[in-house]
């Protein structure tokens, strides 16, 4: 395998300075206003300059896929193909994608549900591994890097808050009906003024039948199935009024008001979130603007070492990444066995009990 000398940092500050200049000058000067947070850290010519840095970690990065979409990234941790990625991710027919473009079906092989994380197995030898950083965390202010597979980094951050735990918080959205009809259906009997269902459209009697794709047969799958969102998402719905067919779209609301259905909502206009991203035991914080399928795939530091693995976005500038010590010790208990792949997997979190706060069923 190969190691490259880590890039001069005092090369990689004077690049990233005269870089920084150029493209504030050309872009805040055109546009006449200033740059916002996003584009001083993750625009291209500021991921160009950390290319050197990453040049080994790419070739460790890897592409999940799940029925041929890109569902997260994730980390090769042995020459023989055993990889590290993000569980709750993960849907049917899972496959990697190498760097070399090779796409390999894998196996699903240990889930480690404190940490959300799961191991694969693909049939390759020869595979380029991981390179740990083993040493202190870094510190707040330092610069850490995702790798993508080529070329320049996904993003690029710093670290905002030191190694935490983030307890398990589950706040079920709202979109604020009352149920009732024949059959135990899914038939709305009132709305709630205010709520996210009135804001979408939707009205007395309306059935609603699909939500996000999935089948709605009774009022119990509906509440189920809306218990399993946070304030601020977004919902399809597909709803029958009369003979009439409609598709509406609802941003669920914060169980206790305007307010924090508001904060709920700015949260996520950087970009989805992830479904999973509360209930870790040891994360680092750090501000790179990830997507949730960029989670599960290494953070490096300025040497090109990893110091942790993706694992959630959190937020508009909140991304965590469980550090190396953490990650490596999980590694090792998924190796041995102890914790088997699901009986069940399915996409994003496991579908909480029935919340009477965000859907009220007048017929039970």
């Amino acid at each position: 395998m190969r190691h490259r000398r880590p890039a001069v940092i005092g090369t990689l500050s004077l690049a990233f300075v005269c870089m920084t200049m150029d493209f504030s000058s050309t872009s805040a000067q055109a546009e006449g206003r200033p740059l916002s947070s996003r584009q001083q850290t993750n625009g291209s010519a500021i991921r160009r300059a950390f290319e050197g840095v990453v040049e080994d970690a790419n070739r460790w990065t890897v592409r999940v896929m799940a029925d041929g979409d890109i569902v997260a990234y994730g980390m090769i941790v042995s020459e023989d193909g055993y990889i590290l990625t993000k569980a709750s991710r993960l849907g049917s027919n899972v496959e990697v994608r190498l760097p070399n473009e090779s796409l390999l079906a894998a196996e699903y092989v240990g889930y480690h549900p404190e940490h959300d994380l799961a191991l694969l197995k693909i049939e390759a030898r020869g595979l380029d591994v991981v390179q740990w950083q083993n040493e202190d965390d870094p510190a707040v202010g330092r610069w850490v890097i995702t790798p993508d597979q080529d070329g320049a980094p996904s993003a690029v951050g710093v670290v905002s808050v030191k190694r935490r735990e983030i307890p398990a918080v589950k706040v079920r959205g709202v979109l604020g009906i009352r149920l009732d009809g024949p059959n135990n259906s899914a038939t709305v009997q009132e709305v709630i003024a205010g709520s996210a269902a009135e804001v979408s459209g939707i009205k007395r009697g309306d059935l609603i039948q699909r939500v996000n794709e999935l089948d709605i047969d009774t009022r119990g799958t509906l509440m189920d199935k809306i218990a399993g969102y946070s304030p601020g998402d977004r919902v399809v719905l597909e709803v029958k009024r009369g003979e009439e067919a409609l598709t509406v779209e609802a941003t669920l609301t914060h169980p206790f008001g305007d307010f924090l259905s508001r904060i709920a909502m700015q949260n996520q206009m950087g970009g989805r979130l992830s479904e999973r991203r509360t209930g870790f035991p040891s994360v680092l914080q750090h501000d790179s603007v990830l997507q949730p399928d960029e989670c599960g795939g290494p953070l490096v530091d300025l040497s090109g070492k990893a110091v942790g693995l993706n694992i959630a976005r959190a937020g508009r500038t909140e991304s965590y990444a469980i550090p190396d010590d953490v990650v490596r010790q999980a590694l090792a208990q998924l190796l041995t066995g102890q914790y088997p792949p699901p009986q069940v997997r399915l996409a994003g979190f496991t579908v909480p009990a029935r919340s009477e706060a965000s859907v009220e069923s007048g017929g039970e």
